[in-house]
């Protein structure tokens, strides 16, 4: 959706006055898509999740409720992978710590949100955050080792990037775990170990050769 069409599906969604919330993640969707993060932090500030157990609920936060509670999990699952990539390019650690607090419970043990979330806490500088998460998931897929070392990467830590990914196993990694692990050796000046590590790569893709 280009920016054009964002604006004028905006225009749609402030208009209507029956919002469901599949119309809310669709709006944070085309917004994070167009960069325009503010934007879709506004629209999810909107449905008031963290003000739903108070008394005096409107009939639209009631029933909004309703429907973050029914058996929509995918669909709610969406809504907060659009926020933590909003939150993530926004780079703003007191936000991200205020928008994790409201995920529920269940969710941050989905492994798209701790992946999610260990990127979203590398861009903001929380490395410790990051690695909490990496240490507590019990069956790591590749896209948490790779999330994890591109978290170091993000914030100089290049030594511990290559450390971890000596320890991710072989048969996890593919052409974005390279491209992570070369990024953090440059962006923390190991040269002979980015060399020694492009050296061992068996099948050299363009996005391999290009972070080289």
């Amino acid at each position: 959706m280009k920016c054009g069409d964002a604006a004028s599906a905006k225009s749609l969604f402030v208009k209507s006055t029956k919002k469901t919330l599949s119309m809310y993640g669709t709006m944070m969707k085309s917004f994070i898509v167009n960069d325009l993060e503010e934007e879709a932090i506004a629209i999810f500030n909107e449905i008031h999740l963290d003000e739903l157990h108070r008394e005096n609920h409107s009939e639209k936060q009631m029933k909004l409720l309703s429907e973050m509670k029914s058996d929509r999990f995918e669909a709610n699952i969406i809504i907060y992978l659009c926020l933590l990539k909003a939150l993530a390019k926004l780079g703003m650690l007191e936000k991200a710590q205020s928008f994790v607090e409201q995920i529920p419970g269940p969710f941050l043990a989905d492994y798209r949100i701790e992946s999610a979330l260990i990127h979203m806490w590398g861009k903001v500088g929380s490395v410790d955050a990051a690695r909490r998460i990496f240490e507590a998931i019990s069956q790591r897929n590749h896209i948490g080792w790779t999330a994890m070392i591109n978290s170091y990467g993000l914030n100089g830590m290049g030594i511990e990037a290559v450390k971890l990914f000596h320890q991710m196993p072989k048969e996890l990694i593919n052409d974005i775990t390279y491209t992570s692990v070369l990024n953090a050796c440059s962006h923390s000046g190991l040269v002979d170990a980015a060399r020694s590590m492009f050296n061992n790569i068996q099948t050299k893709t363009d996005i391999i050769y290009t972070a080289m």
